[in-house]
């Protein structure tokens, strides 16, 4: 329930919402609409980045999360 109170107060972002800034505030784009090849390989390595970080963050900290889920909006970028 946490998670979703943080979601719908705006304190965390979507993966859309995270995307959507990665590419606004590539150098590459143009803000034309068009994502380059580039731009798009540069957000999957981003994508990966952030689950390996979120993978790592779970795993050392999965019973304090457990214990007390709202302990989650620490961790939010």
């Amino acid at each position: 329930m946490t998670f979703l109170l943080a979601r719908a107060k705006g304190q965390l972002k979507t993966c859309a919402r995270l995307m959507r800034d990665f590419v606004i505030n590539h150098p590459e784009y143009q803000h034309d609409a068009n994502v380059s090849n580039h731009i798009c390989y540069d957000l999957i390595k981003e994508v990966g980045n952030y689950a390996d970080i979120f993978d790592s963050l779970a795993t050392e900290n999965f019973e304090m999360l457990c214990e007390n889920p709202s302990k989650i909006l620490d961790f939010a970028p």
